[in-house]
């Protein structure tokens, strides 16, 4: 087994390896392997943050994009995916996803804008321990018109989040607050991808966040990527992995041996 040395790691990163599928997390992030087929969801809310990005980057400069430049936006970033590859649900087609991204631009359009933005897509990290950084993205980082320095999540949701999927986020937006010496408001902007698309700006709370334990999290992804701990874990997610043919292609062989 080769050497593994894990000096940084982000969020998401340790969230796939504590409660998803670390073999997918070998795959990617060590054994560097190239994906095959994109879930068309990930890829809409790929798009739709491009979609977001670009709105808040124009604020920043004093411009105000209008719906049809921000749908050329999501179409370019679409288009950048191999489109033979892209894996759609039994509920969706290109033109459905297309006209629902152009409902979510109207709601991105109307939300209230942020008073003072600071950054956009704005690198943090900080040293965790003598041997670990901690590295990620903000979405979106400005001021309210109380003056209170805010981080804000930009995601798309299939349905209305749940008390578990705030306290993640709220997880995520603690590691970034981390970064900064003064106090940090915790917000997300929930495009939610129902029949009639609605938009959610919800404040996070992560007063119930324990250090210690989150600290842990981290340091448990650390020594299990250096000591090559991977398992597959089987679930409705396999159908849009990028990685399924690897674990598909070593299964035949695991049964071909069986069978000789």
């Amino acid at each position: 087994m080769k050497t593994i040395n894990v000096s940084s790691l982000s969020y998401s990163t340790v969230k796939q390896f504590t409660e998803g599928c670390t073999e997918q997390v070998f795959l990617d992030k060590v054994d560097r392997c190239p994906k095959i087929g994109t879930s068309a969801a990930a890829l809409m809310g790929s798009a739709f943050h491009s979609v977001s990005e670009s709105y808040y980057r124009a604020l920043l400069l004093g411009h105000q994009l209008d719906a049809e430049v921000l749908f050329r936006v999501f179409e370019a970033r679409w288009n950048l995916a191999n489109q033979d590859e892209i894996i759609y649900g039994a509920k969706h087609t290109q033109e459905s996803i297309f006209e629902q991204a152009k409902q979510l631009i109207e709601l991105l359009l109307e939300a209230e804008q942020p008073k003072e933005i600071l950054a956009i897509e704005k690198p943090v990290q900080f040293q965790l321990t003598d041997d670990l950084k901690i590295i990620g993205k903000a979405d979106l980082i400005y001021r309210d018109k109380d003056g209170r320095l805010t981080i804000s999540d930009v995601k798309t949701s299939a349905s209305a989040y749940s008390d578990t999927d705030l306290y993640n986020v709220a997880e995520q937006t603690y590691t970034y607050s981390l970064f900064f010496s003064e106090p940090v408001k915790q917000k997300l902007q929930l495009f939610i991808k129902t029949k009639t698309p609605r938009y959610e700006e919800i404040e996070l709370n992560s007063d119930d966040i324990n250090f210690s334990d989150w600290k842990e999290k981290f340091i448990q992804t650390k020594h299990g990527l250096e000591n090559g701990i991977r398992y597959k874990v089987h679930s409705w997610q396999c159908k849009t992995c990028g990685f399924s043919y690897i674990c598909q292609q070593k299964c035949n062989e695991t049964l071909n041996r069986k069978a000789a």
